[in-house]
């Protein structure tokens, strides 16, 4: 359905039987793979992690239960040298999770992550993550929002250009954190993209980047109700699953490209 970011230049589209290589969005030398963990064990906080290969930058982080909402959330997580694994965790009755990390080659890119705050209460301002103004003197983008708790209850998270996450916390009484991507390169520009669900538990919403731009991050979001989760696809559509009748998802696309 997505357009698998194509024309910029030169495009290049590989597709690998390993399953750990999900899709793969290729356009001159910047070079952008979606990489999926297994699938967890169902028991309570049971995970799915899965690295970035030598030389990529994690650029998002999400998570996908096929059969239940009951997750709680994904994150990256801290592995040494300034990397990340993208961990996505099972929550209380879950039925499994699996975690999908974005992971780009992209000349002159650098990526740092932040935390956000521990939100309080379902009726406050949830969590959010802040990008600095600048890494390495070049402007910085929010490229990919992860949220975690593990009390569940989970409707999302939503990133903000040019410099922040939102992790909403309307189902949640203990609170939550939301992780931000942040990322710079030379000549580095980014937008989001959203797409709505219909009603009912399991509808898809589906969005794509436009021709030139690649995706970098994947988010769901549903107001209070909860969410079988998000991930970029094998045509780089970014995928967000409905978990519960009456209202619609948003699934949310960051789109990136060098303007060079």
């Amino acid at each position: 359905m997505g357009n698998m970011n194509t024309l910029y230049f030169v495009l290049c589209v590989v597709f690998v039987a390993d399953l750990s290589i999900f899709s793969t969005a290729q356009v001159c030398s910047i070079d952008c793979h979606t990489r999926v963990g297994q699938v967890s064990d169902t028991d309570i906080n049971s995970v799915s992690e899965i690295e970035c290969e030598e030389g990529e930058l994690m650029t998002g982080c999400s998570s996908y239960s096929q059969m239940s909402s009951e997750r709680s959330g994904d994150h990256m997580k801290p592995i040494g040298d300034g990397k990340r694994s993208c961990v996505a965790m099972n929550g209380r009755n879950g039925t499994g999770t699996r975690a999908y990390a974005r992971c780009c080659k992209w000349p002159g890119m650098e990526c740092e992550y932040f935390q956000g705050n521990r939100s309080s209460s379902p009726d406050d301002g949830g969590s959010i993550a802040f990008c600095p103004d600048k890494i390495n003197c070049l402007d910085t983008y929010a490229t990919g929002c992860s949220v975690r708790s593990p009390w569940k209850g989970l409707t999302g998270t939503k990133p903000i250009m040019p410099d922040r996450c939102i992790g909403y916390n309307e189902l949640v009484n203990k609170g939550l954190w939301v992780t931000t991507a942040c990322c710079s390169a030379p000549n580095l520009i980014c937008k989001t993209k959203s797409g709505k669900s219909g009603s009912v538990a399991g509808d898809e919403a589906i969005i794509w980047c436009d021709d030139g731009w690649i995706i970098t991050g994947c988010s769901v979001r549903n107001p209070n109700r909860p969410t079988h989760g998000a991930y970029i696809d094998d045509n780089d559509n970014c995928v967000a699953v409905s978990g519960a009748d009456d209202k619609p998802v948003w699934a949310v696309a960051v789109c990136c490209k060098d303007t060079f």
